[in-house]
This record gives C-alpha cells, sequence and structure tokens, in this order.
C-alpha cells in the first residue's frame, strides 16, 4: 500500500492558560500538522511544534522539514516508512 498524498498545515494554537516557564510564560503552540493518506484511504497523522527557547529548531523550520519529508514520502510504501524515519 503506497502513500498517496501528503499534506502540511502551519498552525498556531493558543493555549487556554499560559505554559508557565523558567523562561518565561508559552501564550501559544507554533508548528505543523502532516497528514499522509494511502491508496486505500488509510490516512495517519503527525505534527511537530517545537518549545521556543527549549527547540533549536523554529516553527518554520518545523514546517520546513515536514514538507521535505513529505515530498519524500510520497509514492513510497507504508511498511517502509519505519526504515525511512530511521534514515532520517
Amino acid at each position: 500500500m503506497k502513500i498517496e498524498r501528503a499534506e502540511v498545515t502551519r498552525i498556531r494554537l493558543r493555549l487556554r492558560t499560559p505554559l508557565l516557564t523558567a523562561r518565561g510564560p508559552i501564550h501559544s503552540r507554533e508548528g505543523a500538522l502532516l497528514a499522509l493518506a494511502s491508496e486505500s484511504g488509510l490516512t495517519g497523522h503527525g505534527e511537530s511544534l517545537p518549545l521556543p527557547g527549549f527547540s533549536e529548531e523554529s516553527p518554520a523550520q518545523a514546517a520546513e522539514t515536514l514538507a521535505g519529508l513529505a515530498r519524500v514520502l510520497i509514492g513510497r510504501e507504508v511498511e517502509e516508512l519505519e526504515t525511512l524515519l530511521d534514515r532520517i
């Protein structure tokens, strides 16, 4: 079963209450969602929401990385995913 579609969506989620950290409160989370769909209609979802001040990657870089990953995965067998992700 092959991956037929991959979609990356940038998101920004405002937190109901701020996340208090030693580096100050975090009021929202930003990043990207990844949706993969197979030829048979099965869909899988993942996300990357780097924490500012704790992650070396910015939300924009996370989205870019997922977009690059999505391009590589289209047309590949679902069973290959674990091996492909290990290589990355």
